[in-house]
C-alpha cells in the first residue's frame, strides 16, 4: 500500500494538532506547506510565521513529518538551536528517533555511488539543517 501524499492543508491540520498536543495551543503561524528545498528538511520564518517541509519529506512516515513540523514550530518561539528551543522540540516523544532516521537517510544519500552530485552542490551540503552534522559527501 502507497503512502498518502499529505497536501498543504492537511500539513496546516497536523500542524494544529501538534500545537494543541505540545504547546498548549498558543503558537501562531501564517502558512504552512511544501516547498521545494534540496538540502533542507525545513525552513521557518519566524518574524513571518512562515513554516515550509521539503517536499521530499511527503513520502517520510507521519512520525517522521510531525517532527518536522514540531521542530519548525518550535522556532516560532526560539529562532536558534538553544537549550530553550530544544525543550521545546523534545516535547514530542519521538524526536531522538526522527532525528536518528533523518540521520540514517541523509547518511544514505551521502554513501559515494555511481552518479555523484556536482562538485558545488556536494560542498553545500555537509551542514544538517536540524543542527546535527551529517558525513560531508565525497
Amino acid at each position: 500500500m502507497a503512502r498518502s501524499q499529505p497536501s498543504d492543508q492537511r500539513l496546516e491540520r497536523r500542524a494544529q494538532v501538534l500545537n494543541e498536543r505540545h504547546f498548549g495551543g498558543r503558537l501562531t503561524w501564517t502558512s504552512v506547506g511544501f516547498a521545494d528545498m534540496s538540502h533542507r528538511w525545513g525552513s521557518c520564518t519566524f518574524t513571518a510565521g512562515e513554516i515550509r517541509i521539503a517536499s521530499r519529506a511527503a513520502s517520510l512516515p507521519e512520525w517522521v513529518l510531525d517532527y518536522l513540523l514540531v521542530h519548525e514550530l518550535a522556532h516560532l518561539e526560539h529562532s536558534d538551536h538553544g537549550a530553550a528551543f530544544h525543550e521545546l522540540e523534545e516535547r514530542y516523544p519521538l524526536t531522538e528517533r526522527a532525528k536518528g532516521y533523518l540521520m540514517a537517510l541523509d547518511h544514505q544519500l551521502s554513501t559515494p555511488h555511481p552518479d555523484p552530485l556536482p562538485k558545488g552542490e556536494r560542498e553545500n551540503s555537509a551542514r544538517h539543517p536540524l543542527g546535527f552534522n551529517r558525513p560531508a559527501r565525497s
